[in-house]
């Protein structure tokens, strides 16, 4: 049975970790997490020089955005215009330029249609509630590929 290779992109640490452990539990499914966008592309760029690309990463709607309340972020980030700063919506775009065979699923707090159109003008392949279950996460990795 051929895996499903998936990056899961978060600044929330114990989230990214968790749920490449609840995916890794799937036969079908091989995972790691990266806790930025620089960090994802920098795995993306050695799985491909591996020869083990990435089949899905997925990324964070909020990836770098601030923390609620308006405060720092909640992983401190370089300024928005320095190189290697990048947010959710971004980091698809850059994937999709330049690894076209990755898909993308953005994942997202909460349903925001215009977000969502955003992802999906970026590139994103799907986009799925972070308060969804498990299966329906795996049902749309499964399916947009």
């Amino acid at each position: 049975m051929a895996r499903i290779r998936v990056l899961v992109v978060d600044d929330h640490r114990i989230f990214a970790e968790s749920l490449a452990a609840a995916l890794a539990a799937e036969p079908d499914v091989e995972v790691a997490a990266a806790g930025s966008g620089p960090a994802a592309l920098r795995a993306l760029e050695r799985a491909a020089a591996e020869a083990r690309p990435y089949d899905v990463i997925l990324v964070d709607a909020e990836l770098g955005a601030l923390a609620p309340g308006g405060g720092a972020p909640a992983v401190p980030l370089p300024r928005q215009e320095e190189p290697g700063a990048v947010d959710g919506i971004a980091l698809v775009a850059q994937v999709r330029a330049a690894r076209p065979g990755v898909r993308s699923v953005v994942l997202a707090e909460k349903d925001d249609p215009r977000c969502a159109a955003r992802a999906l003008q970026a590139g994103a392949s799907g986009w799925v509630a972070k308060d969804c279950s498990l299966q329906r996460l795996l049902t749309v990795v499964r399916g947009v590929l």
